[in-house]
């Protein structure tokens, strides 16, 4: 602890709040009252990632109402795509790949974090989420990560899109209760398909959204 705060005096002033004894406070400690470098290097890397994160999603919110709607969502996605999605040596989207991409993302945090009555998703929330953080952890990956387990990396959205474009059969873009009968393994019983159909498809299709659902 005492070498932890003699940091505190050598770093810049806006750089201090991270070390305190609040702070110090927050890591596991060893025998003799140690903390990891590491440690403290993920903490301060994870709050400056969610400041900024705040202010971006502050940015989208365009209300004011501390909560972003599906569109919102969407274009805080569509704007983030160029530094996280497709930074470092990862290849550039096409153009219909990134709003794929972005409906793709937007449906997990919707489907993840709690929203209102009106389909909104609370910033707050937001920036507390495992979500938020596994998509902004691709920005700067560290050491050991991988990015195959990451749901919204380029490998997972290849999957996924590999998924519909098998099961949209004719390429119109929607799909009919034939279609699902042969996602996966085929194991969907025809009466599960007719009833999932009866609640989630709009005049006998169902749509990309709704497929990600």
């Amino acid at each position: 602890y005492t070498s932890y705060m003699k940091v505190s005096g050598m770093v810049p002033q806006k750089c201090a709040q991270f070390f305190n004894a609040k702070a110090f406070s927050c890591f596991s400690q060893d025998r003799e009252g140690r903390i990891p470098v590491t440690a403290v290097y993920k903490y301060v890397m994870r709050k400056v990632s969610t400041w900024r994160a705040r202010i971006q999603l502050s940015k989208a919110d365009e209300d004011g109402a501390g909560s972003l709607t599906e569109a919102q969502l969407e274009n805080y996605i569509y704007s983030m795509i160029p530094v996280v999605v497709e930074g470092g040596s990862r290849g550039s989207l096409r153009e219909a790949d990134k709003e794929s991409y972005t409906q793709i993302a937007s449906r997990r945090f919707m489907f993840m974090i709690p929203g209102t009555v009106d389909r909104r998703v609370n910033i707050l929330q937001l920036l507390g989420s495992d979500e938020l953080h596994e998509f902004l952890s691709l920005r700067s990956p560290q050491p050991g990560f991988a990015e195959h387990g990451n749901w919204f990396s380029q490998m997972n959205f290849e999957r996924l899109m590999r998924m519909w474009r098998c099961l949209d059969f004719d390429k119109d873009g929607m799909l009919q209760a034939d279609d699902l009968t042969r996602f996966g393994s085929r194991s969907y019983s025809p009466l599960f398909v007719e009833r999932l159909f009866q609640v989630h498809a709009r005049d006998g299709l169902i749509g990309f959204k709704g497929f990600l659902d």
